[in-house]
């Protein structure tokens, strides 16, 4: 395998307009857990071609990793069970820099501006100046690698009211 990933801008994740079959689909019948399960088994048959898994796979909001053993197996297991129907995975990343992730205790405050501004969700917005940027980039990396993922829903990169650092920019 390559040893590096591809990043592609993308507007609108989609093809064209969903299959007709999954426009009629009732969702209240999914809370069954087999009926889930036979639709997740039918996506390609139905013409999909891409899934975009946004933050509640992670129990980590918006930061490419994951800490609990269990959320990583199931991710695992529906990577493998989409790619075996064609489907390419895409999971969601933001801006936010995690308190809850593994370099917070250690650099935290080196990856975001002080004072701190909470954005939500037990983030804080990164600096673009700081080592957020490469760590990011060296993090989302690794992640598709450990999940074989095929790539990234960005939500941004930074809210331009946090860009305002004295040593100018770096993304």
């Amino acid at each position: 395998a390559e040893d590096h990933a591809y990043f592609q801008f993308v507007g609108t994740p989609t093809v064209g307009p969903p299959a007709p079959e999954l426009e009629k689909e009732d969702p209240k019948k999914y809370r069954d857990a087999v009926a889930y399960q036979a639709m997740l088994n039918s996506l390609g048959d139905k013409g999909v071609k891409a899934v975009i898994m946004f933050s509640q796979y992670s129990d980590l909001m918006g930061y490419p990793g994951i800490n609990d053993p269990e959320r990583k197996a199931r991710l695992h297991r529906f990577v493998e069970l989409m790619h075996s129907q064609g489907i390419k995975v895409l999971v969601y990343n933001g801006w936010g820099i995690t308190t809850k992730c593994d370099e917070w205790e250690a650099f935290g405050t080196e990856l975001v501006n002080l004072p701190l501004k909470n954005s939500g969700y037990s983030t804080y917005w990164n600096s673009p100046v700081s080592l957020y940027p490469d760590l990011f980039i060296y993090r989302m990396a690794e992640h598709m690698r450990e999940f074989n993922l095929d790539g990234i829903y960005m939500d941004s990169t930074t809210g331009i009211q946090y860009s305002l650092h004295p040593n100018g920019m770096r993304w």
